[in-house]
């Protein structure tokens, strides 16, 4: 392209300083004439008088045909070119432009002017996610409320000497509330050192990212962190409910209780409770609404005085705990009014404070929150600009395909008219000096002398003319055998192809196709099934309520069974084995 605009700058340098010398010497010896006049004359002068291949032994005759060969070759030349120019001003290129260390505007700007086609690496290709986000959970409010607080549960504590009923408030509330304050402190400590290990994990940058799709990426890792603490939060609640009910495990009363069978043996028997005419060794889910209960003296009946709104006991206390609200725990006036049946009521000294029900759903079920570890609302900080700091580019290639700018039209152009010229002007004249030979002379041993003469050189001068000419033509050839058989990189941009063309085209140009989706995040339901075949035997009565009941029979199998009979120990096995399918 170089020697190109070379010769191109040379013969157009050449023909304006010819005019602009030959007008300088004139000056002095003309009239004074207009402009118009002037350059009138100079296109008459060089229509008329203009030779561009006139020698030395041209004669009157030779001259008029090499004035016709010089009006014909600047008409081609004019032709060509304008065909040429048109054709490079419509031809759309690839281009490519380099910044160096670009700052994030102009990043931006040329994430917006061209999106998806700007490579700019990152001088640091590992960073941690400390550098750009931030995480803040925003926990239920009860976690940070007095009902979790070592003085409520020291003030729910009952005396040893006192006796109440199995559904009794005021017998399980400090249990209860014990297992929501570790539900809390290990919600917690899970999230806490979750993200001191996620803000620590490295995030792998070769390049720097569009804002929408750092934001997108760094949301899904969030998502998916999210998800990981959750299960191991969760994990171990459910692992605790499944064996709790699968081994039968007694619950400090709650689910069972004895009786002595033999005053002599001391034989005890082992009776599971009845919560509402549901069996704790049939149903985990078996439970009741805590009520307060008085009697008039110790040897009458258990009177209600109070119900305990959707705070259930049960079987289990996870599972009765998980089933329950904090409904009434919202409402300072029924919180005082369980305080007068305490043991120790506090009176107009009841300073506690009930839940605020505008920042939470008074009805909204215990296992409801702790199926979100505790938390409302997670806060999260994404910060591009700091992402953009970290990473660092050193330089940022802009690729895109449009058409050439004026400056790449004017130096092809000039390159092109000094291959033109030269090409042209050689042709025309090997035309006119073998049809001036041929002329003169037509017979064929005329013309065979002529074909011999271009090879025999009488002087310097026509020796250094065929090298010219030969030497053009052995560069002409080899630049052709070179351009066709070279691999070009031809680029071609199909707006919106269809699912057909994009195959057609991955088929053929599978190395080199490139497609940009229009959306950066899809979820992997838009075009992924996945279906599970669990083994047939989560599908039979195995597992159904109904082989569980039967193998219960008339109950109390451990009593009425050795513990190594089969008896005594399927109903447990049976249900464990139903909740692993679960």
């Amino acid at each position: 392209k170089i020697i190109s605009l070379l010769g191109g700058f040379t013969l157009v340098l050449g023909f304006f300083i010819r005019l602009i010398v030959g007008f300088v010497k004139r000056l002095p010896r003309t009239e004074p004439i207009t402009l118009c006049e002037r350059i009138n004359y100079l296109f008459r002068k060089i229509w008329t008088k203009l030779n561009m291949f006139k020698h030395h032994e041209s004669n009157e005759h030779e001259e008029r045909y090499q004035r016709l060969g010089t009006r014909l070759y600047i008409f081609i030349l004019i032709i060509t070119l304008s065909i040429l120019s048109i054709y490079i001003l419509i031809e759309k290129g690839i281009h490519r432009i380099t910044i160096l260390k670009p700052t994030e505007n102009q990043y931006k700007h040329f994430q917006q002017s061209y999106s998806n086609k700007s490579i700019c690496p990152c001088s640091s290709i590992a960073m941690t996610y400390a550098n750009f986000v931030t995480i803040q959970p925003s926990y239920h409010q009860v976690c940070s409320s007095d009902l979790v607080s070592p003085q409520w549960i020291l003030y729910n504590t009952r005396p040893t000497t006192v006796t109440y009923t199995y559904t009794d408030y005021r017998l399980n509330a400090k249990s209860q509330f014990q297992l929501l304050a570790m539900f809390c402190q290990q919600a917690q400590q899970i999230v806490d050192n979750g993200i001191k290990t996620f803000l620590q994990t490295q995030f792998v940058s070769s390049q720097i990212d569009s804002q929408d799709l750092f934001e997108s990426k760094i949301n899904l890792s969030i998502s998916d962190w999210q998800s990981l603490i959750l299960n191991r939060y969760i994990r171990p609640i459910n692992i605790i409910r499944t064996i709790t009910q699968g081994n039968l495990l007694m619950n400090s009363g709650l689910n069972n209780k004895f009786s002595t069978t033999n005053s002599t043996y001391r034989s005890i028997e082992i009776l599971t409770t009845n919560y509402s005419n549901c069996l704790c060794a049939l149903s985990s889910q078996c439970m009741q609404v805590m009520d307060i209960y008085t009697q008039n003296s110790s040897t009458s009946p258990f009177i209600r005085t109070l119900r305990i709104r959707n705070f259930y006991i049960g079987c289990s206390s996870v599972e009765s705990l998980l089933n329950s609200t904090l409904e009434t725990f919202h409402n300072r006036s029924a919180m005082l009014e369980i305080d007068q049946y305490l043991y120790v009521p506090l009176g107009s000294s009841f300073n506690f404070s009930a839940l605020n029900p505008t920042l939470s759903l008074p009805n909204e079920t215990i296992e409801t929150i702790v199926n979100r570890l505790m938390i409302d609302s997670w806060s999260s900080n994404i910060s591009f600009s700091l992402y953009y700091q970290t990473c660092a580019p050193l330089s940022c290639t802009i690729e895109y395909i449009g058409k050439n700018n004026i400056l790449d039209v004017i130096t092809s152009i000039i390159g092109i008219f000094g291959g033109l010229t030269v090409g042209l002007k050689l042709f025309f004249i090997l035309i006119l000096r073998s049809s001036e030979k041929i002329r003169n002379n037509l017979s064929f041993i005329a013309m065979k002398t002529v074909i011999k003469n271009l090879f025999i050189c009488y002087n310097q001068q026509q020796m250094i003319t065929r090298l010219q000419i030969f030497f053009l033509t052995i560069s002409l050839y080899c630049i052709f055998l070179y351009s066709t058989y070279t691999t070009q990189l031809i680029t071609v941009e199909i707006t919106k192809p269809t699912y057909s063309t994009y195959q057609s085209l991955s088929l053929n140009y599978s190395q080199s196709l490139q497609c940009f989706c229009s959306d950066i995040s899809i979820p992997y339901k838009s075009f992924l099934t996945i279906k599970p075949r669990f083994h047939d035997l989560c599908s039979s009565e195995f597992v159904s309520q109904d082989w569980i009941n039967y193998l219960y029979g008339a109950g109390n199998l451990v009593y009425r069974y050795s513990f190594t009979d089969f008896r005594a120990s399927a109903v447990g096995q049976f249900q464990l084995l139903t909740s692993l399918c679960e």
